[in-house]
């Protein structure tokens, strides 16, 4: 098992939730399906290629996903 420890980089990006909630705060649409979906196939995408280099992820949720609009 490979434990990998990865502390925060602002320049990569926001992190999905932090969207989310802003998005929610201001009433506005900025996820639309078609947004929603790329999001969903990239991370798929990711996780399936860690899993197939052995790595496994623990702790998958919005605000552990760097967004880069």
């Amino acid at each position: 098992m490979i434990l990998i420890s990865v502390f925060f980089l602002p320049q990569l990006g926001k992190n999905l939730r932090r969207c989310i909630q802003r998005a929610r705060q201001e009433n506005l649409d900025h996820f639309p399906n078609e947004k929603i979906l790329l999001i969903l196939r990239q991370l798929a995408d990711a996780i399936n290629y860690l899993q197939r280099i052995g790595i496994q992820h623990n702790d998958i949720k919005p605000s552990n996903v760097l967004y880069n609009k």
